[in-house]
């Protein structure tokens, strides 16, 4: 095992990426060319895709995608998408002897908070990425013990699966909080989903077959990717995520991933590059 923070998420994943680009550099130009995009802020809201989307430096389109992001080596055809917000409650500021002459904005505040835990109760599931979800990740307010908070604001995770439109998504949530509370986009990312009838899924897929010795069960994750940013960037084109961590070990203290597996993933994007398109 390769220890350290990072191990798996995701700096496995780009020395592999890396690798894969030093073999290539050394063989004969193709018909088609192979473009490695490296960013950073991914983790914050895919700030540095964005960048380069904004910036102009990314190609117009792209055949297909693969992320290096961690899978364990599973190829995963598609991930939820994040629409994170801030939500603010406004109140009126008085001594904390004497509430009845303010207004609480944490109590405001902490009632929409609460309100959300089962938002998506009654949500339709989606068939391989489950339900969408609610998470209320912050919370802050006040000063002063002493007196009555006249600003409060909390932060929201939603994670949407496909058929969810966020903008739709956003205008129910802001209904569902009422007049007291205002609401700001902080992130807004859309999920991916390459379907497995794909051409280019299937011919990946049998080249892992091919190096595994048996062909592997496409799977989906809840986590999000720059794929969200790059997907859409480069034309839909259908992706793949595929990359040598362990989901489970992201984030965490002992992370770890399984050296094999970062030479197993150069093999797989050596035969995507060079076999991955037909002819």
């Amino acid at each position: 095992r390769l220890m350290g923070r990072g191990a798996s998420d995701m700096k496995s994943g780009i020395a592999a990426m890396v690798v894969t680009a030093l073999h290539l550099a050394q063989e004969p130009e193709g018909a088609r060319g192979v473009v490695f995009v490296f960013t950073a802020g991914e983790e914050t809201g895919s700030e540095g895709a964005m960048h380069m989307k904004e910036s102009g430096v990314l190609p117009r389109e792209a055949g297909a995608i693969v992320v290096a992001e961690p899978s364990g080596n599973i190829p995963l055809l598609g991930h939820k998408g994040a629409l994170w917000l801030e939500c603010t409650a406004k109140g009126k500021s008085a001594h904390g002897s004497m509430p009845d002459l303010g207004d609480n904005a944490i109590y405001k505040a902490a009632r929409a908070a609460a309100s959300l835990e089962d938002f998506f109760s009654s949500a339709e599931v989606h068939p391989k990425l489950g339900k969408p979800t609610v998470n209320v990740g912050t919370f802050m307010g006040g000063s002063k013990i002493n007196m009555v908070p006249d600003s409060a604001r909390f932060r929201v995770d939603l994670r949407s699966v496909p058929g969810v439109e966020h903008a739709a998504l956003f205008e129910e949530v802001k209904a569902h909080l009422g007049p007291d509370i205002e609401i700001e986009r902080l992130l807004d990312l859309p999920g991916i989903s390459t379907p497995q009838s794909d051409p280019w899924i299937i011919r990946v897929l049998d080249i892992m077959a091919r190096i595994e010795g048996s062909r592997p069960d496409p799977g989906y994750v809840n986590y999000f990717t720059d794929a969200s940013v790059l997907t859409p960037a480069l034309n839909n084109p259908p992706t793949l995520i595929l990359g040598p961590g362990e989901p489970s070990q992201a984030h965490q203290t002992h992370e770890y991933c399984v050296v094999e597996k970062i030479g197993r993933s150069v093999e797989f994007y050596l035969e995507i590059a060079r076999n991955g398109f037909a002819s």
